[in-house]
């Protein structure tokens, strides 16, 4: 049966029906297109208002698409932070623009961070959801607390003025109720005298960010000075704020009192009697507003004038506009007398014009003697004191002693030694990861967060490790680690300090070179530098390291460098304190080379204290050269104390260090002298000390560790300094045995070169005192390991230990030169030990009384005493005198009595004893009593034999025979307590001193 045709209809109607319904399935990809965001995340600020959102259309565009989004909150939350927003993006056929979406952003204000919305597409119509299809917006808040900060970091006013307005801004946010903390501080600026102190805080309320204000009252002085500085700085920051930058500021005062001030150009001036004038230079500083002139004289210190010097006085005058520099000279003398250095007071007065002067106006210019021995000296006397009531200082002992070991001991006038070396020529080693410096550049301390920029050069504090940051967010990664630097010409490398300014520090595993400067922040803090230690492999300098005081007074910092290996230095070592024209001298600061190998260093040292035109000079700082093989130097170096006007500041000590078969070689003088003052009291002496451990010591270099001098009528002079040269053994293992082992013997003392060690002297006519002497020691012990080492020291001209005069004297210092046996620790027993010669002149007086003393109270004192003790002979060629000092003081002025005299004493174990020097030990003259002499012996016992060609005084002291009562002082003895005199040639004078009462004569005793 057909079927009718409404059955067909149906079928066919079906039929495409259903390929319609198949087509409709078929493109629900889209013909491939993809709707997706145009990023990942969008940013917005919370001021913005509204974001906009970007959805892109990729692949096939044939036929319509759409899509749907909505927002959700992430860490925004709406309706406070957005208005939410949702819907559906279509696209028509072929259309491939992108389609966008608006959220409304609301501005609260509420501090807070980052805040996140998230958006999504969802139910793509004729396509499929690309990446990403989610989405998150972030809204950036515009309500923070802020930073706070001075609006610069330097300002300036005018001293009239009245007072200066500094300003402190808040920056980066305005929310919140905040405040902070500012307080003023000295720079050259003093609180009270140039501006008054400071101190509070400033406050913002919420949503105030205008700038407020500190007001500093201003002082007007009306004296002529340098512009001077006031430190400003925010401390604490409240109510959420942080610190901006800067937090630290400088207020600089102008001075508008223009006339000028004048000062000597220095405290002390140098110059020798037999130089027939001396320079003397003032200066005009910090205006030179209209016609100023000042006086000038002269008077006397220690020196006298007339037989001295020449008084000199009159006037410096300046035009209006000239501030060039005026001088004067002093005319000096050469009178032929020998007499230790002498002092002049300088003085300037009367200022006009409106001109100031500069503290004290006053000035010291120090003679050097011209009349001394030709060469080298050990000088440990007593400084004198003034002559109505001060003391003069007593003479310290000089010891030069070789104990065990048979080889000699030997004390020359002449000869030299050769410390000189020759550099070596090292090739550094940067390791791995070198650093070049080629420009000048400050590499900060990291001492929290996290890593700083990729490039950023920094010390992380942990370890001093010095690291190139790479970005990666990890601090201190091995893979960033510098391993080592250098600095070429004419680039400053400039190490941040830790938090409290004491000290910057590196650590390289490798070598560090230095052409250029090394230093560290100036204002670290504003009273001292802050010091700076370098450990590494190698240090090689021919550049500065600089941690010196650079502002009025400023303490230096130390600097230290720490070498595994060895160290190589021809640069300058600058660590001086700063000067000052009104407050202290700034301390010098110490430098330490330590190196596990080799040190050599040609370059300077200067760690000297500042000088003060005001008040007291500051401390020298000292230097050590610590090695652990070689020391070697040649160059000068100055740890001098500060000249000041209260007080002179002390020199410092310096040290030279090496252990193990190795030598220390030395050439170059040490200025450790102490400084001197113009009022008050001078500075110590320094002192050093040289130390071999199983070392040979070569030194051919001169040491000045004296007192600084006084101009004072009441001050005191400075005591010298302690020196000190000992070789001995290096113990480098078990000393139970009679074996050597690991341990090095004593090695040898080869010596040239003067040290001064006297103590500074007071002025004659006033009531100060003078310094005592330096003791002096030169030690070769063997104790452990006696060998034949030997002992020189050559070109030594002569050795005093005189006690100071004054209206109180005071008694010389003993003089020790021997070459003894000692007691063998391993094997026991005193073995054999060898000789000991002397041809260098040696004084050990008793300090006297001098003309013009009063108080009744001194009398001249006694010599000091003197021996020679050799094993295996001793010779003397130089003249010896231990006499006791003169009272010379007018009848009741003073006890009126003369010194005892010391004691002379030759000693050998075994051969000959051999003398051709002149010996005296005469007695001291009073005009009521004279000093008895003394008592030379020649003493050894069998078979020591003797021979004296030397001419022999020991007279008593002479007592004015018109003073009712007067005695004279007994004559002294010439004692041979030896086996057998050989001969006996020289003249011998053992007379009684005269009297109302003659002194009994001495005699000789064979």
């Amino acid at each position: 049966m057909l079927p009718s045709l409404s059955s067909r209809f149906l079928l066919t109607c079906i039929f495409l029906t259903a390929t319609n319904l198949a087509l409709a399935a078929k493109p629900a990809g889209g013909g491939g297109s993809s709707l997706q965001f145009s990023a990942a995340s969008y940013s917005v600020s919370e001021t913005g208002g509204s974001v906009t959102v970007s959805v892109t259309r990729t692949g096939s565009t044939s036929g319509q698409a759409s899509v749907s989004y909505a927002t959700s909150n992430g860490s925004a939350s709406s309706p406070y932070d957005y208005t939410p927003v949702s819907g559906t993006l279509y696209w028509g056929s072929n259309d491939a623009s992108p389609k966008t979406f608006v959220i409304p952003i609301l501005d609260d204000s509420t501090v807070e961070g980052i805040e996140t919305i998230n958006v999504s597409l969802s139910n793509p119509s004729r396509a499929t959801l690309g990446a990403p299809s989610q989405a998150v917006v972030e809204i950036q808040s515009d309500d923070q607390y802020g930073q706070l900060q001075f609006s610069a970091a330097a300002y300036s006013a005018a001293e009239g003025g009245g007072q200066a307005v500094i300003t402190v801004n808040r920056v980066n946010g305005k929310a919140g109720d905040i405040s902070v903390h500012y307080v003023s501080s000295d720079g050259t600026a003093r609180a009270g005298q140039d501006y008054q102190a400071v101190s509070g805080d400033l406050v913002w309320a919420n949503g105030d960010s205008a700038p407020k204000t500190i007001t500093v009252p201003l002082l007007n002085d009306n004296i002529a000075e340098p512009d001077e500085t006031v430190n400003l700085k925010l401390t604490y920051a409240y109510g959420g704020a942080t610190l901006g930058t800067p937090v630290d500021a400088v207020l600089t005062i102008a001075n508008d009192d223009q006339a000028g001030i004048l000062q000597f150009s220095r405290i002390v001036y140098r110059a020798s009697e037999s130089d027939g004038e001396a320079l003397v230079t003032v200066e005009r500083r910090f205006g030179a507003d209209g016609m100023i002139s000042v006086a000038y004289a002269t008077a006397d210190g220690t020196a006298n004038a007339g037989s001295d010097y020449q008084y000199s006085s009159g006037a410096l005058v300046w035009a209006d506009g000239d501030a060039a520099p005026k001088s004067f000279t002093v005319p000096v003398t050469a009178d032929g007398v020998e007499e230790g250095l002498e002092t002049v007071a300088l003085v300037l007065s009367n200022p006009s014009g409106g001109a100031t002067l500069t503290g004290s106006g006053r000035a010291m210019l120090a003679l050097a003697d011209a009349d001394g021995p030709a060469g080298n000296v050990i000088d440990s006397a007593g400084g004198d004191g003034g002559s109505q009531g001060g003391s003069g200082g007593r003479g310290a002992d000089v010891t030069i002693t070789k104990q065990g070991g048979t080889g000699p001991l030997e004390v020359r006038h002449d000869g030299s030694v050769d410390a000189g070396f020759t550099p070596t020529a090292y090739t550094p080693d940067l390791g791995v990861r070198p650093l070049v410096i080629t420009q000048d550049t400050y590499i900060p301390l990291l001492e929290y967060g996290g890593e700083p920029p990729a490039g950023t050069v920094y010390i992380y504090s942990y370890d001093d490790a010095v690291h190139v940051s790479d970005g990666d967010g990890q601090i201190n990664d091995d893979d960033t680690r510098v391993t080592g630097i250098q600095v070429n010409p004419g680039a400053t490398l400039r190490l941040g300090h830790d938090y409290a300014g004491y000290q910057a520090q590196i650590f390289l595993s490798n070598d560090l070179v230095n052409h250029g400067t090394i230093t560290v922040p100036v204002d670290s803090p504003s009273w001292r530098r802050s010091g700076l230690e370098l450990n590494v492999g190698n240090y090689v300098g021919t550049g500065v390291i600089d941690t010196s005081g650079v502002r009025e007074g400023q303490h230096a910092g130390f600097a230290r460098v720490y070498a595994t290996g060895s160290i190589y230095n021809s640069g300058e070592m600058r660590t001086y304190g700063g000067d000052s024209r009104v407050e202290n001298g700034g301390q010098g600061g110490d430098v330490w080379f330590k190196a596990g190998g080799v040190i050599e260093n040609t370059g300077r040292f200067l760690t000297r204290g500042g000088s003060s035109f005001s008040a007291a000079g500051g401390n020298g700082g000292g230097f050590r050269l610590d090695g652990f093989s070689h020391v070697r130097n040649a160059a000068d170096h100055d740890t001098s104390g500060g000249d000041g006007v209260t007080a002179g500041g002390r020199g410092t000590p310096f040290v030279v260090q090496s252990a193990r078969p190795a030598e220390v070689r030395f050439t170059g003088s040490v200025d450790c002298r102490g400084g001197s003052a113009i009022e008050g009291t001078g500075g110590d002496g320094g002192g050093f000390a040289v130390l071999g451990f199983g070392s040979t010591i070569r030194f051919a270099g001169n040491i000045d560790a004296r007192g600084g001098h006084t101009l004072g009528s009441t001050g005191n002079g400075g005591n010298g300094g302690l020196s000190q040269i000992v070789s001995q053994f290096y113990d480098g293992g078990d000393n139970s045995t009679n074996t050597l082992g690991d341990d090095v013997p004593a090695g040898d003392i080869y010596w040239s070169g003067s040290i001064l060690a006297s103590g500074g002297a007071s002025p004659r006519a006033g009531s100060g005192s003078g310094g005592m002497g330096g003791t002096v020691i030169v030690d070769l012990n063997t104790i452990w390991h006696p060998r034949a080492q030997q002992l020189h020291y050559t070109g030594l001209a002569r050795i005093r230990s005189n006690g100071g005069s004054g209206a109180l004297s005071n008694e010389a210092g003993k003089v020790t030169l021997e070459n003894k046996t000692t007691y063998d620790v391993i094997n026991g027993g005193y073995p054999p030990a060898g000789s000991l010669s002397n041809s260098s002149a040696i004084l050990a007086r008793g300090g006297g009384v001098l003309e013009g003393a009063t108080g009744g109270l001194g009398q001249g004192s006694r010599g000091g005493r003197v021996e020679l003790n050799g094993y295996a002979g001793v010779s003397n060629s130089a003249s010896i005198d231990a006499s006791g000092g003169h009272d010379r003081a007018a009848l009741g002025a003073s006890q009126n009595i003369g010194g005892l005299a010391g004691y002379i004493y030759l000693q050998n174990t075994s051969g000959l004893l051999s003398n051709s020097g002149a010996l005296a030990v005469n007695g001291g003259d009073g005009l009521r009593r004279g000093g008895n002499a003394g008592t030379a012996m020649f003493y050894g016992p069998v078979p020591v034999q003797a021979t004296n060609s030397g001419n022999f005084t020991a007279n008593g002291g002479n007592a004015d025979p018109g003073v009712g009562g007067s005695v004279g002082g007994n004559g002294g003895i010439l004692w041979f307590n030896v086996d057998q005199v050989l001969s006996q040639t020289g003249a011998v004078s053992f007379q009684g001193g005269t009297g109302q009462t003659p002194g009994y004569d001495g005699y000789a005793f064979y």
